[in-house]
């Protein structure tokens, strides 16, 4: 479906604009295409990063969109401006109903959905909507003092970001939500090594800056003067950030019409079982400990759903048309990713570990082979060798090729889930898994 974005900084928004729904209410009013669908969406976002043990940048970015989907039989596009005035929404209408008449039919084009009972959700606190910058100045600092008596040098950024979505289409669809995201990350670096911590959640003064930066020290600390191991297969423990990074490529391959025309591993194996009894993966929009987003696709709802039951490959995820002409039932994208926990502490984790690798966090995830879901990336920011169910010393870093696949069949452990989430929202646990392949050793 064709789309355009229109921009027009200098605009004026209007007084009784001020409130989107009744330009959205124009533009459907007005609109003489045989489906209208409207969009509102403002974000405020604010970042704070610091470096050296200095603040170094803030940055504060706001922005309101409008975007006005049409159409006529199966001809349909869409078109985004940030020009709220009324005269603005009216040209955004007139734009893509004109894009809409000069596009193709669309031979997978399905129709705007009705009216929907969407989630109840609990995804906003006042604390992160409105900290200021020197607010979030002190949280930092409170860090960096923290490496300043270790004698490390502490990095990182302090995200807040304000979500509003608003929906609604001329087949009776209204909808709307409004989130906020808190995000603290810091790396502490000793001469030879450094230590990584994370902290996300939806109101920020629930995020103690000073803890983690104590914990990311602590790596840092513990991981000096790292040593060299040979690649090969290792028992791993997986911290939760580890954990969402690899999963989330696994979600993203959960696509059901490349499974049916035998393009994904996943080819087949629907009600299959395929992984370790103790893994458990499902999504829910409205889940507290990590909201996603209540809208799907078009519109619709986002639903519940479990992709992965105790082990079993339970469902993939369908696109409204694709639902359709199999006859199976609608999913949508998957929004946030939750993995049924165990009762384990990490720290007994690794006091249940005789030997192998304790992993803090990878990046640098690229795909090998999409057909076995083969992966690669790189440890960094606390890789640790365990013996004896304690850390003995840090190890060098290593690049990984391995499946999400084998991982989770071979899960043997699982432990407290927390939120996290670098490509997806996530409420993971850290896992024990045996025989992880790390292909080579590397240097960054």
């Amino acid at each position: 479906m064709p789309s355009t974005t229109i921009h027009n900084p200098t605009s004026q928004l209007p007084k009784r604009a001020a409130d989107p729904r009744w330009l959205m209410d124009r533009i459907l009013d007005r609109s003489r295409a045989d489906a209208t669908a409207v969009r509102f969406d403002a974000i405020s976002k604010a970042s704070s990063r610091f470096a050296n043990n200095e603040i170094t940048q803030n940055i504060v970015e706001r922005k309101r969109n409008l975007t006005v989907r049409v159409s006529f039989g199966r001809r349909s596009a869409s078109a985004t401006a940030n020009d709220l005035s009324d005269a603005g929404a009216e040209a955004l209408l007139s734009r893509a109903c004109d894009l809409a008449r000069a596009t193709p039919e669309d031979s997978e084009y399905v129709e705007e959905p009705g009216a929907q009972k969407f989630p109840p959700m609990s995804c906003h606190a006042l604390s992160t909507a409105q900290i200021s910058p020197p607010d979030k100045a002190r949280a930092i600092l409170k860090g960096i003092e923290v490496a300043r008596a270790e004698g490390l040098t502490l990095a990182g950024s302090h995200h807040t970001t304000d979500f509003e979505t608003i929906l609604a289409n001329s087949k009776g669809l209204t909808g709307a939500c409004r989130r906020t995201e808190a995000v603290y990350s810091n790396t502490a670096m000793s001469e030879d090594a450094s230590g990584w911590a994370e902290a996300i959640d939806t109101d920020v003064s629930r995020i103690d800056t000073a803890a983690r930066a104590r914990v990311a020290c602590e790596k840092a600390k513990a991981a000096l003067h790292p040593r060299p191991l040979p690649p090969g297969k290792y028992d791993v423990i997986l911290e939760p950030a580890a954990v969402g990074e690899i999963l989330a490529y696994f979600l993203w391959s959960l696509d059901a019409r490349a499974a049916d025309e035998g393009r994904s591993w996943a080819a087949g194996k629907k009600g299959r079982k395929l992984f370790a009894d103790g893994v458990t993966l499902r999504s829910d929009a409205a889940d507290p400990c990590v909201p996603g987003s209540p809208f799907n696709e078009g519109g619709m709802a986002t639903p519940a759903v479990t992709w992965v039951d105790r082990g079993t490959l339970s469902n993939l995820c369908t696109s409204r048309y694709w639902a359709r002409k199999q006859k199976t039932e609608w999913t949508g994208a998957p929004t946030n990713l939750l993995m049924a926990e165990g009762n384990t502490t990490l720290d007994q984790m690794i006091r249940g570990m005789d030997r192998g690798l304790l992993v803090t966090r990878f990046w640098y995830i690229r795909h090998v082979d999409p057909m076995t879901l083969t992966l690669t990336g790189m440890t960094r920011d606390g890789l640790f060798w365990v013996e004896k169910g304690k850390i003995a010393h840090g190890v060098k870093n290593f690049r990984f090729n391995e499946s999400p696949l084998g991982m989770l069949e071979r899960t043997v452990q699982v432990g407290r889930a927390v939120r996290t989430g670098e490509y997806m929202p996530s409420f993971v646990p850290p896992v024990r898994v045996e025989g992880f392949n790390f292909a080579s050793a590397t240097e960054f």
